[in-house]
């Protein structure tokens, strides 16, 4: 009886920490038109970190000082300064 409170301790703790720091965030793909996608992702053996890393660099090659002071007084609106086209050319 101990091990099962202790699992359901346990669970009570993990979910508390979990509701309180992370935040999971969906993402539907299709497997016809993303199957791209779904074959490099079921190739890495970390698709979180693998995902996390894309990320990670992709805003680091977009930091530009005018985007930083952007970002720093809230200036750009709310298409984040991209303008009307949503920074499509």
């Amino acid at each position: 009886m101990a091990t099962r409170a202790y699992t359901e301790a346990v669970k009570r703790a993990q979910a508390k920490y979990d509701k309180a720091n992370t935040r999971q965030i969906i993402l539907k793909l299709n497997r016809r038109t993303d199957a791209d996608i779904l074959e490099a992702l079921d190739a890495k053996e970390n698709r979180q970190g693998y995902l996390k890393a894309l990320i990670r660099a992709d805003i680091a090659a977009n930091k530009t000082p005018a985007n930083e002071a952007a970002n720093e007084t809230g200036a750009g609106g709310a298409d984040g300064g991209q303008g009307d086209d949503g920074g499509q050319e």
